[in-house]
């Protein structure tokens, strides 16, 4: 069967007048995981990773996959979306503690790095670190989560990181893409707006 063409982060932006966007966890790089979306439960795959739930209300939270799957976390709480890459940075506006995290996102090295993060009631902070270039060389994983809790994120997020980290802002990519420009990707993250572009301030 032949794939879909998946957008960059900025066309899927733009196609959903978003604002501001980031990019989100490349769901469909991964065979397994749990995924979420709209409320709806399109996988149940667990493979022991930590897992951002978003619920009805907009608030953030932290379970592993196999955890929330065992204890129908998501049934219970109306978690109507779902991030699947990981680590989790933040918990409780407490600093974790990666040392031994075991994820595809390399977790040591100085890499560009995409992280979101809630900081109150429908606040939130979208951070994207440039790297791989001369002028940014990227960041570790805990470097990620001091940066976050810096900024008062009582929960703070790792989405995927390398060529994929794109904050799109004013129409356009805000950051310097790593490799010579945008991945195509299977999803982003976006704050959109019914205002047509004459009414924004």
């Amino acid at each position: 069967s032949v794939r879909p063409k998946r957008p960059t982060t900025t066309k899927r932006a733009r196609s959903n007048n978003a604002v501001v966007a980031i990019n989100g966890d490349f769901y469909n790089y991964h065979s397994d995981g749990l995924f979420i979306r709209n409320g709806a439960v399109f996988r149940e795959l667990a493979y022991g990773a930590d897992v951002l739930f978003i619920d009805s209300d907009g608030n953030f939270s932290v379970k592993t996959d196999r955890d929330a799957i065992k204890e129908g976390f998501y049934k219970k709480k109306k978690i109507y979306q779902s991030l699947s890459f990981g680590p989790a940075l933040v918990v409780d506006g407490k600093v974790l503690n990666n040392g031994k995290a075991n994820y595809s996102c390399g977790p040591f090295g100085n890499e560009p790095r995409t992280a979101i993060g809630q900081i109150g009631p429908l606040h939130y902070l979208l951070c994207t670190i440039d790297g791989r270039s001369k002028v940014s060389e990227g960041v570790t994983v805990a470097e990620l989560a001091s940066i976050m809790s810096k900024k008062k994120c009582i929960v703070a997020y790792n989405l995927d990181g390398g060529q994929s980290s794109v904050l799109y802002f004013h129409d356009k990519a805000y950051n310097h893409v790593a490799d010579g420009g945008e991945r195509t990707l299977s999803d982003i993250v976006y704050f959109a707006t019914a205002l047509p572009d004459s009414d924004r301030q």
